[in-house]
């Protein structure tokens, strides 16, 4: 919200970064992470009135996984969060389908969880499927085998 009341202020350019820092409280990297996700933050946070982001994936669970590159999820549903408060996912869409909210991220493979032992998120292929109802989960999963049986021509 701090970030939100220096844009609607007007008081300075949004993209000077140092000057939201001064007038919002906010670090910078807080700073870049709402602006990369700002269409987001904002759908869910303001015009759905969620008081955080863990409040709109809440009640979701493991519903099944799916296999595909990084880059291939990233160009279906846009770049992940990265910025999660827990270390066993370095990655997560949150993503609205038909059936409610779904999220894809990896568990406990990555670099956040493993350290220099853990794979890098272009290298994970497996990555699990979590919803509140399996409809959910498997509408992200037919979106994403659409798009890659597409991409590879058949």
């Amino acid at each position: 919200m701090s970030y939100e009341d220096v844009r609607l202020s007007g008081v300075t350019n949004m993209f000077d970064v140092r000057a939201v820092e001064a007038y919002s409280g906010l670090p910078r990297e807080v700073i870049l992470d709402i602006m990369e996700h700002y269409s987001q933050y904002k759908k869910w946070l303001q015009d759905r009135e969620y008081a955080n982001m863990w409040k709109v994936i809440s009640g979701t669970g493991k519903v099944g996984s799916v296999l595909a590159h990084y880059d291939d999820i990233v160009t279906v549903y846009g770049k992940p969060f990265t910025r999660l408060p827990d270390n066993k996912i370095d990655v997560e869409w949150v993503v609205e389908t038909e059936h409610g909210v779904a999220t894809i991220h990896n568990y406990k493979d990555g670099i956040a969880y493993l350290g220099d032992k853990g794979k890098d998120v272009r290298a994970i292929k497996e990555w699990s499927v979590g919803a509140k109802n399996r409809l959910a989960g498997k509408e992200v999963a037919e979106r994403i085998y659409n798009y890659v049986k597409e991409r590879i021509g058949g």
